[in-house]
């Protein structure tokens, strides 16, 4: 589990959900497998759950509670 910055930007976590993604969608074993972790499909939603719980969270809404 990768701890949150100190002041963590929606915005970068986005970022970060989307490059994941792209990588993924590109051929990456990395990021292929840590979609396939926490879902079937290679979709943005899958994405953001991934992101969301390599920072220790349930689910992308509730990072998103705690970063707002």
């Amino acid at each position: 589990m990768t701890a949150l910055p100190a002041h963590p930007s929606l915005g970068q976590l986005r970022h970060q959900a989307k490059d994941l993604l792209h990588a993924a969608r590109d051929g990456d074993d990395a990021a292929e497998a840590r979609l396939r972790a926490v879902a079937a499909g290679q979709t943005l939603a899958a994405a953001q759950l991934a992101v969301a719980r390599e920072y220790g969270f349930g689910s992308w809404a509730a990072l998103k509670v705690a970063v707002q």
